[in-house]
């Protein structure tokens, strides 16, 4: 097999797949198709038909789908007389990527990323005893072709004789890997996120203004705005794994930069307007006016002229300094390569070409061996295969289902699905092919097609094409095939505990038409150490298995479910989707009860506005990623929480300023009445009145209820981190 072509046609990140075009030269010989070109009139080599010869049975694995370009009819074989032949294949094929074979996407240096995978194809049932092994290489100038983001490089080759004593399966593996590009996401995401960092310093330290909390804050749920169209585009670029990507922590990073900023900011206005009022404060016979001024003087110096440029210049150098943190962690790596060895047995061609036509000369492959009961049958058992003994009764003969290989490849959640490549190691008994193996040449197993010989029908997708397939037979009557299912499964997703939720599914096949009177049965089981793969959002995890004989009286049917568990790995949902949402939360609140100026209402209502904005971003991100159930996860929930919170605590704050307005209205009338009536007493009561409403408003008050929804916007996250944590969900039980 030797790797002639090889085009990369795109990278599907968010799938862990990669979609080629790959051209190998299969190369192989047929020792019965030699000939003395001299007698043929110096003919050396001819060109036949796929279907007119034997051919290798291989096609790519660690594959969710695969095509032959060309069609088994134009497949041209060339042949010549020393019984070498060799053909081109072109496949167009969807590769899996996961973690043992270094193939996994590794989402943590994007976008200055270097993926390590490979091209898989596999060839079945020839184990260390017989003669066909795989001599992979490359070309000496194979033709390479990837795409304008990605560079695709051709390394070494890996080949794995057999993964399980129990199933014949020869891998082999070209190592290749992918460089990604990373100009358009300098260029379009990195710079623009710098300057808006940028942008958003320099304008909280260096503008003016006479409401500069309010201003702060309004800059601050702007950028925050910016920032979660930012984690949008990422949500959407690369697989949600386990590991937070470096632009990732980037953008993370800069978030809590210009957070701390808008509050530090805040925060010194504060101490500010705090020590204008102690300086302003009447003086008593102990004060010293002195010592006051003094300590008014050092706060303005260190919050408002030589201090501010200092603050200004610790959060650009940390926003700077993430920057050079994000570039600097770029890494290369290389793929050992690793050697082939391949051995030469002898050949038995004769004792096989006479076996092959004692078995198959009255064999009817369209008739199955399992059609009726009391039919006089050889016997199962080891001691009288060959005696020629006819027993009535014939026992149950178990179709054994042997779960090999699993690999998720992606859970398409709005679609209640996940798609799998599934490999189950199939093994029945036809008592019509059975032989004593002493009478040809000791040959104790053969290999055929899958035409040759009955086969039960299991449905599901099957990934190789039916001439691929190649079916173990051993003397017994006894015969296995490894099938790789590429399925889509059908699972009802419990969103309730999204994104720390655990979802139970099944892998499930059928057997058709066999009732209780006939012997053919469903034997499933894992095998010792099946290989499992998950991804790198999803971990994958085998339970038992379910059998149900029949689901009804009238269908004879045998149904069997593998129970599986997919658990979400939620670390891309923590950081970039719920620390996000918390902080601009703590922003908006912070800045609605701190902020000063005229008009308190209108600029109420644009922060809440703006800050809805990037909340709605948020749930725009949640409508893609699971299906609109009737039960809102917990995550959704949270989100309604805070858009409840922060639309009462700006009603609040708007409902405050006309009161205030009303309480001076009081005083004013008061004023009037007085002048008639001159009652000291209502004078006192209507000022009390007054100063009670503009304490509870603007003064103590005014910091209690921040305190009441900065508390609630805090019980909210802690709720959201203990529901996910919850056992039990409104969803009902599952039927399986």
């Amino acid at each position: 097999m030797s790797l002639q072509y090889a085009r990369l046609i795109r990278v599907l990140e968010p799938d862990l797949q990669h979609q080629n075009l790959v051209g190998v030269l299969l190369s192989w010989q047929d020792p019965r198709l030699r000939w003395d070109h001299s007698i043929y009139g110096g003919i050396d080599h001819i060109y036949v038909n796929r279907f007119a010869v034997w051919m290798p049975e291989m096609y790519p694995c660690e594959s969710s789908q695969a095509l032959l370009v060309s069609n088994d009819q134009s497949l041209s074989i060339g042949l010549n007389s020393s019984g070498f032949l060799n053909t081109f294949l072109i496949f167009s094929t969807y590769f899996s990527c996961e973690y043992d074979f270094s193939c996994e996407f590794d989402v943590y240096q994007f976008p200055f990323d270097t993926q390590h995978c490979y091209y898989c194809f596999q060839i079945y049932n020839y184990n260390a005893r017989d003669e066909l092994r795989v001599n992979a290489n490359y070309s000496q100038r194979p033709d390479i072709y990837d795409t304008s983001e990605w560079k695709l490089k051709l390394l070494g080759i890996h080949y794995i004789d057999s993964i399980d004593n129990k199933l014949d399966i020869g891998l082999v593996y070209y190592n290749i890997t992918f460089s990604r590009k990373p100009q358009f996401w300098v260029g379009l995401i990195i710079t623009p996120t710098f300057l808006i960092g940028s942008l958003i310093i320099i304008g909280l330290f260096f503008g003016h203004g006479a409401n500069i909390v309010n201003n702060a804050v309004g800059l601050g749920l702007t950028t925050m705005m910016s920032m979660m169209v930012i984690v949008g585009i990422l949500a959407n670029s690369f697989a949600k794994s386990q590991n937070i990507p470096i632009l990732g922590w980037y953008v993370i990073v800069e978030i809590f930069i210009i957070t701390l900023a808008v509050l530090t900011l805040m925060s010194a206005e504060v101490l500010y307007f705090m020590s204008d009022f102690l300086s302003h404060a009447p003086e008593s016979k102990y004060s010293r006016p002195k010592k006051k001024m003094e300590i008014r003087l050092f706060i303005r110096e260190t919050l408002h002229e030589r201090g501010k440029h200092w603050i200004f210049a610790l959060f650009f150098i940390a926003h700077t300094i993430n920057l050079i943190v994000l570039l600097m962690r770029a890494d290369y790596s290389a793929i050992i390569q690793s050697e082939l060895i391949f051995n030469i047995s002898e050949l038995f061609q004769q004792h096989n070409t006479r076996l092959f036509k004692s078995l198959f000369n009255d064999y009817h492959k369209e008739m199955s061996p399992y059609n009726g009961h009391g039919l006089k049958i050889r016997s199962n058992s080891q001691c009288d295969i060959y005696s020629g003994i006819l027993n009535d009764t014939y026992p149950f003969t178990p179709l054994t289902m042997s779960l090999q290989y699993a690999r998720l490849i992606r859970v398409i959640e709005p679609e209640l699905q996940h798609q799998n490549l599934v490999g189950v190691l199939l093994s029945w008994q036809d008592p019509r092919l059975q032989w004593n193996p002493s009478l040809y040449g000791g040959i104790d197993h053969i290999f055929v097609n899958r035409f040759t010989v009955w086969m039960p029908d299991s449905q599901s997708s099957i990934a190789s094409n039916d001439q691929s397939l190649n079916i173990g037979l051993n003397a017994s009557g006894f015969m296995n095939t490894f099938i790789v299912f590429s399925a889509h499964f059908s699972c009802e997703f419990d969103v309730y505990r999204f994104p720390f939720d655990t979802q139970h599914c099944y892998y499930c096949f059928v057997i058709s038409n066999y009732n209780e009177k006939d012997e053919l049965r469903f034997n499933a089981k894992y095998a010792a150490r099946p290989q499992i793969y998950d991804t790198s959002e999803w971990a994958l995890k085998l339970h038992g298995t379910h059998y149900i004989e029949s689901v009804d009286s009238d269908f004879n049917a045998g149904v069997l479910y593998y129970n599986i568990t997919f658990s979400r790995r939620p670390q891309f949902w923590v950081g970039l989707i719920i620390t996000p949402t918390f902080l601009i939360g703590s922003l908006i609140i912070i800045g609605l009860f701190f902020g000063s100026g005229e008009d308190l209402v209108n600029n109420a209502v644009g922060l809440g506005l703006t800050t809805m904005m990037s909340m709605m971003v948020i749930v725009g991100i949640l409508a893609n990623s699971f299906a609109k159930s009737r039960y809102i996860p917990v995550l959704g929930c949270y989100i309604i929480a805070e858009i409840v919170i922060i639309t009462l605590a700006v009603l609040a704050l708007m409902s405050a300023d006309p009161m205030y307005r009303v309480s001076n209205n009081l005083k004013f009338a008061s004023f009037s009445k007085l002048s008639k009536i001159r009652s000291e007493k209502r004078r006192s009561v209507l000022n009390s009145v007054k100063a009670f409403i503009r304490e509870a408003l603007f003064g103590r008050g005014k910091y209690i209820i921040f305190s009441l929804f900065f508390l609630a916007h805090t019980i909210n996250l802690i709720v959201l981190f203990a529901a996910s944590q919850s056992r039990l969900s409104p969803l009902r039980p599952r039927n399986v």
